[in-house]
Parts: C-alpha cells; structure tokens; sequence
C-alpha cells in the first residue's frame, strides 16, 4: 500500500523543489510537514517543481482562468492524463452514468471557465459522452434556448455560482463542476470536486454527502488546521504530498 511516506521519499529523490523544503530525506511520517501554496512561491518557477526526467505532454488549465494560487502552470505527463481519465472514468460510474449508452452532454460555461470546461468536454468525449458548450450570457431565457437545441441528456454546470433557479432543467440530469476553492454549494444533485493543482478529486451522486475518491491515486486525509490534504500517490511530473485544500468536503471510506 502506498503511503504518505513514500511519497514523501520519491518527491524528495525526484524534485528539487521538496528537497529545498524538507531540508533531509524524511524517514517517519511525522517528519513529512503539510504545506501550502505559499510554500511554492520558493521556487523560482515550474521546473523546480516537477520531475525533471518525466517527459511534459499537457498543462492543467484552471477552473477560473484569471485566479491560480500556485505562480505556475501545473503540468503533466502521458500518465498523468491517463489517471486523470481514469477518475473521470470512475466519477461517471459513481454518478450512473458510466453503464448508460453514449449520453448528449451540454456544458454551461462562461469565457473565465471556458478552458476549463473545453478540457473537461474532452475527457468526456473520451468516455463516448459528446459534449457541447456554451458560454452563458447571463440570461434564463438564453439557457431555456439552448437546452431546446441541443436536447442534451445532462447538463454539467461549469460555473461558479448555483443553477438552482438559474437553470431551466432537470437537477437529476445536472452535473455540478465545483472548485474546492469555494465552500461546497447547497446542490443536492450530482457533484464533482475539482481543484487546480489535480483536476478531478472525487464524485458525489445524489443523497448522498460523501465524496468518493480514487485511492489508489489520491490519499486525503485531515491537516493540522483541520483542512483536507491531499497526497498524490502515482503522480510523475508535478507530485503532491500533504498539500492543504482551503475548503472541508467528507470523504467515503
């Protein structure tokens, strides 16, 4: 099983960035602090921060595109971008999409998120679900317009604000993209859980409060503020060990 420790140990053996900040190669899982993203304003840029032998095949584009708390640009590897589908994949399966024939997706979005929302269209498409997008003017009547367009089995809402009484559709065929940047919405439907140094973190269907999360990727577990921190387990160019998130979600075990 993986741990906290081992990944501390293979960031620290792979980047320069983690060996600047642990100083030593830690031994103990005391040893491995939590840190934040003031903590990579040390490193004078995005090489400092990845695995110089890894070949860079892709950049995670942020939820809003105008605000990132780290100073760089998050990359990634081919393998990177394979386990990302892979828990788009499982975050599908988790809100019953996944055993369902090719679905018409519509995703709502606006230019701040729209490469954001570009990106995640492609994940589903890879999955067999095509997705349009729409950039949202502001308007009720402009979204009832396009909902009769595209006749769209679902709808992921890509934005930052709540569809309740905004969108005209079903909430059971809605699919929330939130950034952890924000406290959780009060949206009873399909969730997803994003956050810009990962994407993807977790899903959460309908009646339940849970996320669940890949396990094998991704290790949560509470800060010393009280705050999540996430580990990445497989990672290969940007490596994430108890990075603190700035907002509480509950996660299944």
């Amino acid at each position: 099983m993986e741990t906290i420790l081992g990944a501390a140990q293979q960031a620290f053996d792979r980047v320069g960035f983690f060996r600047l900040l642990y100083g030593e190669r830690p031994e103990r899982t005391e040893a491995v602090p939590f840190v934040g993203s003031t903590h990579y304003f040390r490193a004078e840029g995005t090489l400092d921060c990845i695995d110089p032998a890894v070949a860079i095949c892709g950049a995670l584009p942020p939820f809003h595109r105008g605000f990132r708390r780290l100073p760089f640009t998050v990359v990634e590897s081919e393998a990177d971008i394979d386990q990302r589908q892979e828990r788009l994949e499982r975050a599908l399966g988790d809100v019953g999409i996944a055993e369902e024939p090719s679905r018409r997706m519509l995703m709502i979005t606006n230019e701040a998120n729209g490469p954001f929302a570009c990106d995640l269209s492609t994940g589903l498409g890879w999955e067999g679900h095509p997705a349009s997008i729409h950039y949202w003017g502001g308007t009720e009547e402009e979204l009832g317009f396009q909902l009769a367009a595209h006749e769209p089995d679902y709808v992921v809402w890509c934005l930052p604000q709540n569809p309740t009484g905004l969108l005209p559709f079903p909430g059971e065929q809605t699919i929330v993209a939130h950034c952890i940047d924000a406290p959780l919405p009060d949206w009873q439907g399909m969730l997803w859980l994003f956050c810009d140094e990962i994407n993807l973190i977790g899903s959460r269907p309908p009646g339940r409060t849970a996320f669940r999360v890949d396990w094998e990727q991704l290790l949560i577990e509470a800060g010393h503020s009280g705050r999540p921190a996430i580990t990445t387990l497989k990672h290969e160019a940007f490596p994430l060990v108890r990075y603190e998130l700035p907002n509480a979600f509950e996660v299944l075990v």
